[in-house]
């Protein structure tokens, strides 16, 4: 358990999570975040540190300690002793103490994808299962692509993260159970990939043999309402019934994934793995064709046709793109470099390094270095700090605005342009891109694997929730950043840091907090009234409540401008570092702000029709009586923003996010 303090107004605030250790690719002890705990009173953490003793950490302890609903044996002891009623105390305590295993619903929803919208990034608010109803699903976990079908089950544990989308742009429904358990993980119920330790939870994919009987009982669950919003919902024979349908769901489940046999050999996949986890090893084909159950002549058949290489080359692969990655970023010897590549011997180190880039080591430190982005803020920072990438993800709308930055990448247009092309073709190829409007890749190409291929460039930076983000690594050296450990600050400084700009980006935020204090002076009387002000996503007619981590405005408005959010975003989402929140229309009143500032992504018609009635005949949210009843919405103190301006929280779109608000919170000062 991990403790961290944040000074906020001259307060210092004092959150915990869970974390577990591994090593990185340079074999450097790490830590990950397995969980947010928020904040911890003395008695709390005691007995959060008592659960971690054990060898097997009991999820459920953890969750009642937080809510201060776990009893000890000692405290139910205490409490049997001052009661006449022994019996009952005793068998509750038991029951809270041994865990005994229960499952227990707690919502059953239909989850519509647009076809034309790809990948969604979901998160389990608690151990879920997802169905197919209609059509097929394209799920990504930590980076492997994966279809979905009606005769699969994605099982989810709590907090866990997957990208799901519709395959080959048809119309994808899923049913999504949400269930919680006070056993050591839900997961106990279905298999684990062996390559897994016990302590870590990954979404998994559970083939099924009976998907009829499987989808005769969502039908069922669904036409219970488990979110038991109904009065007739409540009564006790159709809970019973519920909970019958439910077990009978959970059992099927749990019956034909226990009957599934496993391999003992390690799959295609595993081994990967285990090469990209060693490589600086002494690493044999014959060893590994061992481990995979196969004989060395077959192992590399299969190598060749999964990978399009050799095993040898594959691993040369590796090694070399871990070197190139350390001369940019270490200031060790060459030897040492060698040495934690894999390669004994310096010399022979330096031919291949020559051998497939074109320069020796030492000449390359030296060489002017191209870069790649995978994920819009990270481009939009390496714009900020004068860097042009050779291909990045980027949105028009916020590049736009700043026209010093959209000649900066004109002119890196031309000069690949010069390169690449004949002086017509050059011309051809800026006009073109110049006339369209709204295309990330008009001035700017899109990341891709192939580019990669063909472009070989010296450092890829990435996010470590993106889909692709672990196979970057075979084309090019690569920088992965946890995106939920590190504010924007830490990640431009962090940045920064890899392409030899970290005076320009430090020289960036003390202008940015100058422009924070004067905002906030130009605010000062307003702030001491403490109006609230709540941050509102609308999208595909679901509103989510923002906290003050990235996207959204959150940091800017929470942390920069110190506005006061609604009691109930402090106390669930900034205390605890959640990012977001769905809420129905029903609860929304309880996160209600004197100022809500609202994010609206639009259905679009042709989207809607896909799925029939069902879609169309859903009421707008902003049009909803309960919408209406919002003190913000009746007082006419809702500040509708651009989604694009609002989506990112790089130093591009803060600029844009502060010129916004403050034009729109003028009339109040």
């Amino acid at each position: 358990m991990k403790k961290q303090s944040v000074q906020r107004d001259g307060r210092i605030y004092t959150y915990y999570r869970l974390v577990e250790s591994y090593r990185d690719a340079d074999g450097n002890a790490r830590h990950r975040t397995i969980r947010y705990l928020g904040k911890l009173a003395d008695e709390q953490i005691r007995l959060i540190r008592e659960q971690l003793k054990k060898q097997n950490i009991d999820q459920a302890i953890i969750d009642q300690i937080i809510q201060g609903e776990y009893t000890t044996l000692e405290a139910s002891a205490t409490h049997v002793n001052d009661t006449d009623d022994h019996h009952t105390s005793t068998w509750s305590t038991s029951i809270t103490s041994t865990s005994l295993p229960l499952w227990i619903p707690v919502s059953f929803t239909s989850l519509h994808f647009d076809a034309v919208n790809g990948q969604e990034w979901n998160v389990a608010d608690g151990d879920t299962l997802f169905f197919v109803h209609q059509g097929q699903a394209e799920v990504t976990i930590r980076g492997r692509k994966m279809v979905m079908t009606s005769q699969q089950v994605l099982f989810c544990p709590d907090q866990t993260g997957v990208h799901i989308g519709s395959l080959d742009n048809q119309p994808l429904m899923l049913q999504r159970l949400v269930f919680r358990s006070n056993v050591t993980a839900a997961t106990r119920l279905f298999p684990i990939d062996k390559m897994l330790s016990d302590s870590q939870s990954i979404p998994i994919m559970l083939q099924i043999q009976s998907p009829a009987e499987m989808l005769r009982l969502c039908n069922e669950l669904e036409n219970y309402n488990v979110n038991m919003t109904s009065p007739h919902a409540q009564q006790p024979i159709t809970m019973l019934a519920m909970y019958r349908c439910f077990y009978e769901l959970l059992h099927l489940i749990a019956l034909e994934t226990a009957a599934a046999k496993h391999d003992e050999h390690l799959s295609f996949q595993q081994m990967l793995q285990y090469v990209r986890a060693h490589f600086r090893d002494d690493l044999r084909r014959d060893e590994l064709a061992r481990k995979m159950g196969m004989t060395p002549e077959h192992f590399s058949r299969v190598f060749r046709s999964r990978q399009g290489c050799s095993f040898s080359d594959y691993l040369s692969r590796l090694r070399l793109h871990q070197a190139r990655l350390e001369l940019q970023l270490s200031q060790t010897s060459l030897e040492e470099i060698a040495r934690r590549c894999g390669y004994s011997d310096v010399h022979y180190f330096s031919r291949k390094f020559r051998q497939h880039f074109g320069m020796p080591p030492r000449q390359y430190i030296t060489a002017p270095k191209q870069y790649v982005s995978w994920n819009m803020p990270l481009t939009a920072m390496l714009l900020q700090l004068g860097i042009v990438p050779i291909a990045g993800q980027i949105d028009m709308e916020v590049l736009r605005h700043f026209p010093e930055l959209v000649k900066l990448v004109e002119h890196a247009a031309l000069q690949q342009a010069e390169d690449e092309h004949t002086q017509t073709d050059k011309q051809a190829h800026v006009a073109s891109a110049t006339n369209v409007e709204n295309k990330t890749h008009a001035l700017l190409p899109a990341p891709s694997l192939v580019l990669l291929q063909q472009r070989q460039p010296d450092l890829v930076f990435a996010y470590d929730d993106d889909p692709q983000s672990e196979q970057l690594h075979i084309y090019a050296p690569v920088q992965r950043l946890d995106i939920q450990h590190y504010n924007w600050r830490q990640q431009w400084l962090w940045l920064a840091e890899r392409v030899q700009r970290s005076p320009q980006a430090q020289q960036w935020l003390q202008q940015w907090d100058t422009k924070l204090r004067e905002a906030r002076q130009q605010m000062q009387s307003w702030l001491e009234r403490r109006e609230t002000v709540g941050i509102y996503k609308i999208v595909s007619e679901k509103v989510y409540v923002y906290g003050n981590l990235r996207s959204m405005g959150g940091s800017l408005i929470y942390d920069g401008l110190h506005c006061e959010p609604p009691v109930q975003v402090r106390q669930q989402l900034i205390d605890t570092g959640r990012l977001n929140i769905e809420v129905s229309l029903e609860q929304l009143h309880h996160y209600a702000a004197d100022h809500m500032i609202v994010i609206y992504y639009p259905m679009e018609h042709q989207n809607a029709a896909q799925y029939g009635t069902q879609r169309q005949t859903e009421v707008p949210v902003m049009t909803s009586p309960l919408w209406q009843q919002l003190p913000a919405v009746q007082s006419g103190q809702v500040h509708m923003m651009d989604r694009h301006l609002f989506y990112g929280f790089d130093p591009l779109s803060q600029q844009l996010q502060l010129q916004a608000w403050m034009d729109s919170i003028a009339s109040y000062l």
